[in-house]
This record gives structure tokens, C-alpha cells and sequence, in this order.
């Protein structure tokens, strides 16, 4: 009888205790370079950004204390016209509670559709300034010879509730990382830089 001696690894895989791919893999690669960033940091940090959104927020709080407080003092003064018609089973009364809904709902479909409008403003700039953070984590990436950089949240950042912290340990993909590999600040500093 003729012993045939195989390699662990083709035994292994034959067993199925191998993946196969690891048989068809280069065995002499140097393992692949990693680093990370905390883009919630990188928002926060992103005056540019902040200062646009907080543009969009003044211009709400404009709307809102000039044309929607004035829309609804409108309709305060045509509630106050039905309060006083006495007859309540009159024409005069349904008319003037007909004309006091039709400008709450006007209100209400206003300020609605302001705020949608503004808020699609703010997700305009939200996503424009994570495009300009991806050419920076991309070129600080090449110059580093990353070959892939992942998002990372912390879920123990300071002041966040409990259901905030969970939520982000969920979201979470990395569940450990070598503090060395954070490029977070570098990004940062790229993006300042960027102005």
C-alpha cells in the first residue's frame, strides 16, 4: 500500500475545516493596511459646514418670526371674529369658522413646506461636505498606502444618552481598533487646511 503525504492545509480544506479560498490565496502577502475615521468628529469639526447650517436655521427662525407669525396672527383674529358671532347655528358663524380652518391649514401647510425646504438645503450641504471629506480621506489614504479606510462611531462619546450610545454600538462595524490607525484628526486638519 502507497502512503500519499498531503499538505494540513489540503486536508484540512478536504475536511471543510478550511475555507477553500484560503488554498487559492497568495500565502507570502504582506497583510493589507487599514485605517479608520470617526466622521462624526469630522462633521462637528467641519466649520465651513456648521456655519452654512446654521445659516439655514437663522433663515428658518427669520420665516418664522416675520411671515408665519404673521399668518398666525391672521388667524388668531379670525377666531377671535368667530368667538363673536353669537349665533352659532348661523351662516355667519360656519362662515367664519371655514375661514379660520382654511387659514390654520394654510399655516400649517406653509410652515410644513418651509421647513421640508430648508431641511432639504441642510441634506444638500450635509452630503456635498461628505463627498469633500471623502477625497481627503482618499488622499490621505494614498499618501499613507491604506488600502481601505473604515467609519468607526464611538459609542462611548461624551455626552450621549444611553439609547444614543447603544444605537451607535449597533451601527458600529469595527468592534476593536489600534488607536494608531485613527486618521481622524488628520482629516480634520486636511479639511481646515482645505478652506
Amino acid at each position: 500500500m502507497t502512503r500519499v503525504s498531503l499538505p494540513l492545509s489540503v486536508l484540512l480544506a478536504a475536511g471543510g475545516l478550511l475555507p477553500v479560498g484560503y488554498l487559492m490565496a497568495p500565502q507570502d502577502q504582506a497583510p493589507a493596511k487599514f485605517g479608520y475615521v470617526d466622521l462624526q468628529k469630522v462633521f462637528a469639526a467641519d466649520a465651513r459646514l456648521n456655519e452654512d447650517l446654521l445659516k439655514i436655521k437663522a433663515r428658518f427662525d427669520q420665516i418664522r418670526e416675520g411671515k408665519i407669525k404673521a399668518m398666525v396672527e391672521e388667524a388668531n383674529l379670525l377666531k377671535t371674529q368667530k368667538d363673536s358671532v353669537a349665533d352659532r347655528q348661523s351662516e355667519k358663524y360656519v362662515d367664519a369658522l371655514s375661514m379660520l380652518g382654511a387659514k390654520e391649514a394654510e399655516v400649517k401647510a406653509y410652515a410644513n413646506g418651509i421647513q421640508a425646504l430648508l431641511e432639504g438645503e441642510a441634506d444638500a450641504r450635509n452630503l456635498a461636505a461628505y463627498e469633500r471629506y471623502r477625497k481627503i480621506i482618499a488622499e490621505l489614504a494614498q499618501k499613507r498606502g491604506l488600502e481601505a479606510v473604515l467609519r468607526v462611531t464611538d459609542p462611548e462619546g461624551a455626552n450621549r444618552e444611553m439609547s444614543a450610545r447603544l444605537r451607535a454600538a449597533e451601527l458600529g462595524m469595527v468592534l476593536y481598533r489600534d488607536a494608531k490607525l485613527d486618521i481622524t484628526e488628520d482629516v480634520i486638519t486636511l479639511l481646515k487646511a482645505s478652506k
